[in-house]
């Protein structure tokens, strides 16, 4: 997850993700509540994910991936 603090982008880089198996993106802001969902998410790249947090508020947010059975959680701050 980089870069962290950022401000616009987020980018996510993966490593043996298979296609076959959905990939999940939740958002929360740092009051628990979801601002983006992806679904199923597909690459910008071999392994590498790009959200857009332009519209997002600066703050703390707390990123959950899921991919298969296996869940991540990450923090990320947005600077203005």
């Amino acid at each position: 997850l980089f870069p962290n603090p950022g401000q616009d982008q987020i980018n996510l880089k993966g490593q043996g993700v298979s296609p076959a198996t959905p990939l999940n993106i939740l958002v929360y802001n740092a009051d628990g509540r979801l601002v983006e969902q992806h679904s199923n998410a597909t690459p910008s790249g071999l392994d590498n994910w790009t959200l857009d947090a332009s519209d997002w508020n600066a703050g703390l947010y707390i990123i959950h991936i899921t991919h298969g059975e296996a869940t991540t959680q990450h923090h990320w701050v947005k600077m203005r």
